[in-house]
């Protein structure tokens, strides 16, 4: 997201610099009334009766720019908009978001390696209890990203520069977070075995959370406790 609104900026500035008038175009301009000035940035609307002949040239130049520059510019607010509303449906991985992790990385351990079969902390207290579904449309609604968005908080945790995870946290109690077993301020730091160590593989988590039938995450919990996450939905074969 940070690349696009830059990208938007430098594109938007060179626009609206090209419509400024050049040192000999100002001259002429200069010299001219407020309404033929006018007339010369309007598009679509005659100017030459009002300008001299010798000057044509000139202002024909300044034309052409101000013509190719007002579209950009009317348009541009309209294309970040919808590039950054499409960047948000991801994780925003491209955004240098800073948790916790980066002030004070001595905090959070380094995420051990955990096999997908192998359950952490038996003996940790139970997650509270999960909503109540009873139909397959009323889960595929919790899965939408919509939801998914709109019932935690997914933050990419860094150390320095490195991925470690994705930190969930504002998990409202009737939402698929909590179906899933993930408590408050958990990290997911592993999906389907693999590590969630770049921005990639933290689309693949918002990804699997809207699809797939089978869900299996590792988690590390506030205090430090890795925990091992199984998810089937119960409306597949």
């Amino acid at each position: 997201m940070e690349f696009i609104g830059i990208a938007g900026m430098a594109i938007g500035g060179l626009a609206l610099a090209a419509c400024f008038p050049r040192k000999s175009e100002s001259e002429i301009l200069r010299h001219l009334p407020i309404d033929a000035r006018l007339r010369i940035y309007a598009p679509f609307v005659s100017w030459r009766d009002s300008v001299a002949l010798k000057d044509h040239a000139a202002i024909e130049s300044l034309r052409l720019r101000v013509s190719i520059s007002l579209p950009i510019l009317v348009a541009l607010p309209i294309i970040m908009t919808w590039a950054l509303s499409a960047a948000r449906d991801n994780v925003e991985p491209s955004s240098p978001l800073n948790d916790t992790a980066t002030s004070a990385p001595a905090r959070i351990p380094q995420a051990p390696h955990v096999a997908p079969s192998s359950k952490m902390d038996p003996h940790a207290p139970p997650a509270p209890n999960p909503p109540t579904i009873d139909s397959a449309e009323a889960l595929a609604e919790l899965r939408t990203p919509s939801r998914l968005y709109g019932t935690a908080k997914v933050k990419p945790v860094y150390r320095v520069h490195d991925v470690e995870g994705a930190r969930i946290t504002s998990i409202d109690p009737n939402s698929f977070w909590a179906m899933l077993g993930v408590r408050e301020g958990d990290v997911v730091i592993e999906l389907h075995g693999e590590r969630l160590d770049n921005p990639a593989t933290l689309v693949a988590l918002m990804n699997a959370l809207e699809r797939d039938a089978h869900v299996e995450m590792v988690v590390r919990g506030t205090d430090g406790t890795v925990r091992y996450l199984e998810y089937r939905n119960p409306y597949t074969r």
